[in-house]
């Protein structure tokens, strides 16, 4: 469906809106509408904020530039012929690699019915149409802020599960004298192999000479 929206006498400037994301990211939004006078404002007013945009005009080129690109949002127009973007949804949804984008529908249909199953399909946010460029500007920076907060998340506990690996890995080596072969307790005192695992393996060692020692006796 067609959009309007007058930016005549508003500003896009992110110091003036207030609202600005990091210098060292990049921050991408696919926008999803078969009108393309709907897409290029779209467009438009989002590259005037700083967004990366990538655009697609029906449902499975949306699909196809979700997963080749993995977006930060994904605005979504609901009404498009063929693949509806309710159907949109639930397929970004339904893929691992695309359910964490979220999705902000975007359209002319304001019925409770219609919201709610935007919900239900997965949509964390819409914006009706014609919309208020500042909301829309305002809308998209939140969603696109709470996905990366909740990629580094990730990212952090990833990288937390990779140390503690590395720290379990480490606390399985045991110090052993290259000399004496005594070996160091967790209490930093040094004892010999046999005291060692007699206490901890709960074993009794019987002690003899292998075949070598004995040709060397």
């Amino acid at each position: 469906m067609a959009l309007s929206a007058s930016l005549e006498g508003r500003t896009t400037d992110p110091k003036v809106l207030g609202l600005s994301l990091e210098p060292d990211r990049d921050p991408v939004v696919l926008v999803v509408d078969d009108v393309p006078s709907s897409q290029h404002l779209l467009a438009s007013i989002l590259r005037d904020r700083g967004y990366q945009v990538l655009t697609a005009s029906d449902g499975p080129m949306a699909l196809e530039r979700a997963r080749t690109m993995l977006p930060d949002l994904v605005l979504l127009d609901i009404e498009m012929p063929g693949m509806d973007g309710y159907e949109v949804c639930l397929r970004l949804k339904a893929e691992e690699a695309t359910r964490e984008v979220p999705v902000v529908f975007i359209t002319a249909k304001t019925g409770t019915e219609d919201i709610v199953r935007g919900f239900r399909c997965g949509g964390m946010d819409y914006v009706t149409k014609p919309f208020h460029p500042l909301e829309l500007l305002a809308r998209v920076h939140t969603h696109v802020t709470l996905k990366r907060t909740r990629d580094r998340e990730r990212e952090l506990f990833h990288a937390l599960q990779a140390s503690q690996g590395q720290v379990d890995a480490l606390s399985d080596l045991l110090p052993i004298c290259a000399k004496c072969r005594r070996v160091r307790s967790e209490d930093g005192a040094w004892q010999s192999v046999e005291d060692f695992l007699q206490e901890r393996a709960e074993v009794r060692l019987a002690h003899g000479l292998c075949p070598d020692c004995i040709a060397q006796a």
